[in-house]
């Protein structure tokens, strides 16, 4: 049967991997595999840094305006915090779920920092006392740190303590330490309230992910620029981490959330592959003809990816042509595996 004749096509292929990957080291390199390994290049999302820039920027610019025309003393300290903390959120897929914790690491640092500052800079005039000062507050962050449950707070405990226990300055009175130290809860305030507030919608940039994806497989569809193997690699590995990670943070998606991400990567192969043979002038015409065909019938692979795999499923049943067949199968496995992920946030 031809899921019999696909099924040891696979593990033949396995096996040559396992061997590939036991071999002796100076046969065991890149190419054992027939492909090369590529780097997986980091996603860079241009537009979250535009906004995050912008916010924060607009952000710290408004609070240091407004602290120089009122002469507010902490307002040096408030567009610091603003600046520091628009950004650490703004950097996040979901910020509206740091933010609580980033609150709560805020202001137990700073009710760290008026304890050191009240109880403890007054008595320590020497740089080496000031070290050892502020070590078990260090300490203790570090411990927190060493928690799962606790890593997030604690990094901004962290922070926060060292930024408002002013070690090494002169001690000052209760009235500037409280001022300063509510400099900087304001500012965690006002940025975490803000992500609260208007929280990053993770479905819709999940949405744009997948429509960079069938984009992608569309453009292979229709021709197969040199190096195409080589870029699509890195390209669709990004695309498809970058849906992983918003999709996982879009909690309300539930069930409708799309399956098959790798699908996408093995019809890009597929895709690849019948190109391939559709330019080998080493095969018949009738047997390019047919992979023209399977790439023709792809074209329209993200309107139904079901019926697309129907169409393109009797090439995958060839019995005189076995790579045709195996790039046809692989390629109506992916869109059935995908049919999800390439409708999700398609127009219905």
């Amino acid at each position: 049967p031809p899921e019999m004749r696909r099924l040891a096509a696979a593990l033949n292929q396995i096996v040559a991997a396992d061997r590939a990957l036991f071999a002796e080291p100076g046969t065991a390199d890149a190419t054992s595999f027939g492909r090369k390994a590529r780097y997986l290049a980091p996603w860079r999302d241009w537009g979250l840094a535009r906004d995050t820039g912008l916010a924060a920027g607009s952000a710290t610019f408004a609070a240091g305006l407004l602290g120089w025309a009122t002469g507010f003393p902490a307002a040096e300290l408030t567009a610091l915090g603003i600046c520091i903390f628009s950004m650490v959120l703004g950097s996040m897929p979901a910020p509206q779920k740091i933010a609580p914790l980033l609150f709560g690491g805020v202001v137990a640092g700073v009710l760290a920092a008026i304890l050191y500052r009240l109880a403890v800079q007054p008595v320590v005039p020497t740089v080496p006392a000031v070290l050892a000062s502020v070590l078990p507050f260090i300490l203790f962050g570090s411990l927190l740190r060493a928690s799962p449950r606790t890593a997030i707070p604690a990094l901004d405990f962290n922070m926060c303590f060292l930024l408002a226990s002013q070690a090494g300055l002169p001690a000052a009175g209760a009235p500037a330490v409280l001022v300063d130290s509510l400099a900087l809860v304001v500012a965690a305030g006002l940025a975490s309230g803000g992500h609260l507030l208007m929280p990053r919608r993770s479905e819709k940039h999940a949405a744009e992910a997948a429509r960079a994806i069938r984009s992608d497989v569309a453009a292979l569809v229709a021709r197969a620029a040199p190096g195409a193997r080589a870029g699509w690699d890195p390209h669709a590995s990004r695309r498809m981490l970058r849906l992983l990670l918003h999709l996982r943070r879009a909690g309300d998606l539930g069930e409708a959330a799309p399956r098959g991400l790798l699908a996408a990567l093995n019809l890009g192969h597929a895709v690849i592959d019948l190109h391939g043979l559709a330019r080998d002038d080493s095969r018949t015409p009738a047997m390019r003809a047919r992979a023209e065909s399977a790439l023709t019938m792809l074209a329209g692979f993200s309107e139904d990816p079901l019926a697309v795999a129907e169409r393109i499923g009797p090439l995958a049943d060839t019995r005189d042509d076995l790579a045709l067949a195996r790039a046809a199968g692989a390629a109506a496995d992916a869109l059935r595996a995908g049919a999800t992920l390439f409708r999700f946030g398609a127009p219905a």
